[in-house]
């Protein structure tokens, strides 16, 4: 048992007993208007005309114990309202630390009572209980300093439907000039305990055993993946090393240039995730995958029978999460050894690097993202086997390790003046011939304007000398003593929890807590430029080794508003020449943190 990873328990138990504050009835308006808020008391005589708890998936057992508390038409009375905060606040100690993820919540609780206009002259006001919520990730450092889409509120995992606690749904939209406009639906569900209630599904959810399915269509022509897995991951944060064995079976159609290519695969991966407590990465996974593929490439309208094949390989990787103060850099490395039934064998290696930060202080930032890429091939690979370059569905530097996406082999370099997989060596028959070696680069700048975006904790006076964001940060100051403790009821000695407390508080979760509170967004929305380079190259019999070098400028808008997370653009190509260049409109739209 790694100790460091058992400080992460510690945390997340730190945060179940003592991070959720309670709060007081909170003034938000002055002065003595029909609408005004916080300035009542019980002797004016107002009466209770509704109460409600702003929140995701709010229990009914929860709104019913309030109801009794407070019942409707009844007279105001200021400890019945610290009562049924208290009674939030209990909820959520009990629902919103999922170990599984690694997450530290921080929630801060407080209630608000506001006059209602009436006709009849008769005093009414209603309650309002507020959740004010901040998220650590211990596991995806990335998520607690950029600009990811967030809520402000707590979602109350008992409330949570049973069937879409299960599933854990995502649905992504996303559209370009080749592939066509699609649509993603991505569920993951653990097979040992997936009918199981909320509670009996976080305390068992250790070692699942998950089902994974995502489906992607385009709407306008043929092009479609299918993917679904049975994969095991050993995710309890005890351990350093954490195993996972990943079967999963593939269906796609895709662009090829401008052929199609058909692909029916079946993997098997199994690979280690690594937590080290100190060094260069903060996480990172590496494993091997034996893979049987079916093939088939259409040159014209139809697949042709001649163009299909079927190839065994075996490919490896390591990718990687850099430690950086602000910011997050991910470097990947794959290799690929694969055995047409048809023709000579041949290798492929690809790496991957990217950072991104932002730049300035507040909660409008100045966002800065790159991303480098090059690959090589020996041997004559056939054309599905080759690089293009253009958009990619995936995100590189933003997906989670547990998406078998960062796993796969990357297809070329970003160039988002084309659609997937459209970029290539002009031949001239007209088709588009695959690279087999490339290199690239994407710079993309992401451009605050203030008044475009709202703070994820806002700044509200909780007490006579602080502000909501203080009293959060301070609070998370002060659990150092429940992460002590817990750690020795894990068997730590007292100088041990004394030091790995220290650490974890100053190298990981204070620093992320204070961004979040002074930084980060609930929303925003920022303008961005972007350029692309990159260069594709192959040996062709007749002309030798020939190259082409291709840079796009464009830039669009990027959108995070509580939950959703839009990027929308266009790309023109400036390089070839102006009678090759080609324009792209890409959109990527996200719905996410919906449901837990």
């Amino acid at each position: 048992m790694n100790k460091t990873l058992t400080l992460l328990v510690g945390a997340a138990c730190a945060v179940s007993t003592a991070v959720v504050l309670p709060g007081r009835v909170l003034a938000q308006e002055s002065g003595l208007s029909s609408t005004s808020c916080g300035d009542i008391t019980e002797s004016m005589g107002y009466r209770i005309s509704s109460v409600k708890v702003r929140g995701r998936w709010v229990p009914k057992e929860l709104t019913e114990k309030i109801n009794e508390l407070i019942p409707i038409s009844s007279e105001y009375n200021s400890l019945s309202v610290d009562k049924a905060i208290e009674l939030v606040g209990d909820h959520l100690n009990s629902s919103s630390i999922d170990l599984r993820r690694s997450r530290y919540a921080v929630t801060y609780v407080d209630a608000q009572v506001c006059r209602n206009p009436s006709s009849t002259g008769e005093k009414y006001a209603s309650i309002t209980i507020n959740p004010y919520y901040v998220q650590v990730d211990l596991t995806s450092i990335g998520r607690n300093i950029l600009p990811t889409p967030r809520i402000d509120t707590p979602a109350f995992s008992a409330g949570i439907p049973p069937a879409v606690s299960a599933l854990s749904p995502l649905v992504s939209r996303f559209s370009d000039s080749n592939y066509g406009p699609s649509m993603q639906l991505q569920t993951r569900t653990n097979l040992l305990n997936a009918f199981s209630d909320s509670e009996s599904r976080r305390d068992n959810g250790k070692t699942p055993l998950n089902l994974d399915l995502a489906y992607r269509k385009s709407f306008e022509n043929t092009n479609y993946n299918l993917d679904a897995g049975v994969s095991y991951l050993n995710s309890d944060i005890l351990q350093k090393t954490t195993p996972q064995v990943t079967f999963s079976y593939t269906n796609s159609v895709e662009p090829l240039g401008r052929s199609s290519y058909w692909s029916e695969d079946a993997l098997l991966d199994v690979g280690l995730y690594q937590r080290p407590t100190e060094g260069l990465f903060r996480t990172y996974t590496f494993g091997v995958k034996g893979r049987v593929t079916s093939d088939s490439v259409d040159n014209g309208s139809e697949l042709q029978a001649n163009n299909s094949t079927s190839e065994r390989a075996v490919q490896a990787y390591a990718v990687g999460d850099i430690r950086l103060t602000r910011g997050v850099s991910r470097v990947g490395i794959w290799g690929d050894f694969a055995y047409p039934s048809q023709s000579d064998s041949y290798q492929r290696v690809a790496a991957q690097a990217g950072y991104a930060t932002e730049v300035g202080r507040g909660h409008n930032t100045l966002g800065i993202q790159l991303l480098s890429s090059a690959g090589y091939i020996w041997g004559d690979p056939p054309q599905y086997g080759r690089f293009f370059g253009g958009t990619q569905p995936t995100d590189f530097l933003y997906d989670s390790f547990l998406n078998s996406s960062i796993r796969s082999f990357p297809t070329g370099p970003l160039l988002r003046s084309y659609g997937q997989t459209q970029a290539g060596l002009s031949q001239l028959n007209g088709l588009i011939l695959g690279a087999t070696s490339y290199w690239g680069a994407s710079l993309t700048t992401y451009i605050p304007i203030p008044g475009w975006s709202r703070p994820l904790i806002p700044n509200i006076k909780v007490s006579t000398n602080k502000n909501l964001g203080e009293m959060i940060k301070g609070q998370v100051k002060n659990s150092k003593r429940y992460i002590v403790s817990n750690l020795e009821q894990a068997g730590y000695s007292r100088e041990e929890a004394e030091a790995e407390g220290s650490r974890l508080l100053d190298q990981d979760i204070i620093p992320a807590v204070n961004n979040l509170v002074d930084n980060v967004n609930i929303f925003s929305i920022r303008p961005f430029v972007a350029l692309d380079v990159a260069q594709l190259g192959t040996q062709i019999l007749s002309q030798g080794y020939t190259n082409s070098t291709y840079v796009g400028v464009g830039g669009g808008i990027q959108a995070n508003l509580v939950g959703a997370s839009l990027e929308l653009g266009y790309m023109r190509s400036v390089t070839p020449s102006p009678s090759t260049s080609e324009g792209n409109f890409f959109l990527r739209f996200t719905l996410k943190d919906l449901f837990r």
